[in-house]
């Protein structure tokens, strides 16, 4: 059920964070348009979440930043 969902897509969304954050936008990511997704996933209640939010936030600045050089 939804829950279920949830309970996957917390944790990761959390690690792709985490990897945004320490590896940048590589190629991979750019391969599977992980900023774009993690842009999407901004606006869903997901990002509600605390735990979520402040890594999230944090990933997509940085993979902002990480593109533009």
């Amino acid at each position: 059920g939804l829950d279920h969902d949830k309970d996957v897509q917390v944790p990761a969304l959390i690690l792709i964070s985490y990897l945004a954050i320490h590896v940048g936008d590589t190629g991979v990511f750019r391969e599977y348009c992980v900023l774009k997704t993690l842009k999407n996933l901004a606006r869903t209640n997901v990002a509600q979440i605390q735990s979520v939010q402040e890594v999230l936030f944090t990933a997509l600045q940085h993979l902002e930043l990480s593109r533009d050089h």
